[in-house]
This record gives C-alpha cells, structure tokens and sequence, in this order.
C-alpha cells in the first residue's frame, strides 16, 4: 500500500530514518490501514487533505480602537490526596 505521510515520525525505521511529514511510502496493508487509522497518514493516491480555513479578521469603523481580549484562563487542578 502506498502512504502519504501526514505526520512525522521519530527514530528509525527498518535501519533507515523514519518517514517524515510529506514523504511517500510503500508499506504492508496492515501496516498502511493502521497509519491512516491514527491520523498518521492518507492514501498517496487520493487527494490532498482541505488546507484549514484561514481565520477572517472584521475591519474596524473608522474613529474606532482595537482592543485584544485576553484569552480565559485555564483553572489548575485540584490535588488529589
């Protein structure tokens, strides 16, 4: 089967260095099926996945200030005896 690599992978693989985000492999079925299972890879023959949507900023009115607003802050977890 052949893969496109969608994530990278560290180490080695088979003696040589580990497919990296991009590449295309050939690989057993098995091993193919359970890359694209994980999110790890995508049939190299389909199409390329949809590039993520690029967030829209609104114009701000004339006479008018930006403000940033601070994201929420995350609350630590309890301890837990």
């Amino acid at each position: 089967m052949r893969v496109q690599m969608i994530g990278s992978l560290t180490g080695m693989r088979n003696g040589a260095r580990a497919p990296q985000r991009g590449d295309v492999i050939d690989v057993p079925d098995a091993e193919g099926h359970s890359l694209i299972a994980q999110g790890m890879a995508r049939v190299a023959d389909s199409p390329a996945p949809a590039a993520p949507e690029a967030e829209t900023t609104e114009a701000i009115p004339e006479g008018e200030q930006a403000i940033a607003v601070p994201a929420k802050a995350r609350r630590a977890r309890k301890a837990t005896a």
